[in-house]
Order: C-alpha cells, then sequence, then structure tokens
C-alpha cells in the first residue's frame, strides 16, 4: 500500500521559522524583533528574541501577511465575495464548486462535530447571527417560536 506524502500546509513553514529564531537565541541581552499586521479585523504580532536583519524580518512578515490574507480571501465572513460568505447567503441545498482549501475545512468541520458529539457544530451560523454573534448587534430578543425555527435549520448530522 502506497502512502500518500503529508501535505505540508502554507502557514507551517513561517510559524516554523519563527520558532526557530525564537529558540535558537543563545546570547542574553540581544535585540527583540517584532513584526506584526493585521488581518480579519484585528492584528497579529510575533516577538522572539533574536535579532534579524531588515531585509529578513521584512520577507518573514511579508509571508506570514500574505498568507493570512489568502485565508481570509477564503474564509472571512465579513467580506461578502468570499466563498464562505456566499454560501452563508444561499438558500440553495444544491452543491457548487468552492476552492480545494474551503472543501477541506468543512469536512474536518464536519469531522470535528462528529467526534465531539455535536459540541462543534458548524451549522450554527444563522442562529448566532440572529443573536448577534457575527458582528451585527442583535436588534431584538428572538421569540420562542423565532428560536425554534431557525434552530430546526441547525445540526451537522
Amino acid at each position: 500500500m502506497v502512502m500518500p506524502r503529508p501535505r505540508i500546509p502554507g502557514w507551517f513553514l513561517p510559524c516554523l521559522l519563527a520558532g526557530i529564531l525564537a529558540l535558537g537565541s543563545e546570547a542574553a541581552g540581544r535585540e527583540e524583533t517584532r513584526i506584526q499586521g493585521e488581518t480579519m479585523g484585528t492584528t497579529w504580532s510575533i516577538s522572539f528574541n533574536s535579532a534579524l536583519p531588515q531585509q529578513q524580518e521584512t520577507q518573514l512578515t511579508k509571508a506570514i501577511q500574505n498568507r493570512l490574507d489568502s485565508l481570509e480571501s477564503l474564509f472571512s465572513t465579513y467580506r461578502p465575495e468570499t466563498p464562505v460568505s456566499q454560501f452563508n447567503r444561499s438558500s440553495s441545498t444544491n452543491w457548487f464548486p468552492v476552492p480545494k482549501k474551503v472543501a477541506y475545512v468543512s469536512r474536518e468541520a464536519l469531522r470535528v462535530a462528529e467526534q465531539t458529539e455535536g459540541m462543534f457544530d458548524p451549522t450554527l451560523g444563522t442562529l448566532l447571527r440572529a443573536y448577534g454573534f457575527s458582528g451585527t448587534p442583535a436588534t431584538r430578543k428572538l421569540s420562542d417560536e423565532e428560536h425554534r425555527r431557525l434552530a430546526s435549520a441547525t445540526g451537522w448530522q
């Protein structure tokens, strides 16, 4: 039986490099390097106890930012053009094409839902939005009937 070669995620190498640099600092008092950026409506930063030449710092920052921008372009629920936003807006139950990464994450979400016996449920989006947990505040309290109707459309199975 031939085992498929494992695929290394694109985020792995920049994070590995940052980890090696953080652990590789042996001299006390070395300059700390901090790289940062913005993504998904918030900020990110990585600090490590090692001085980096400016060119390497810039390259590492760019690599991480590009990866995060790529993920945001697929998975953001705040950007209307992303595949996830398009899926969430759709009322159709028909299949439609999505990028491989979105299909992979969807399969993994269903796998985690199964492993946790539904404690993690990737189908709760509509219900969560109705209660104001997705960036838009709830405008009013849901009636019991509205809650039941929305809850009936959830369920990972």
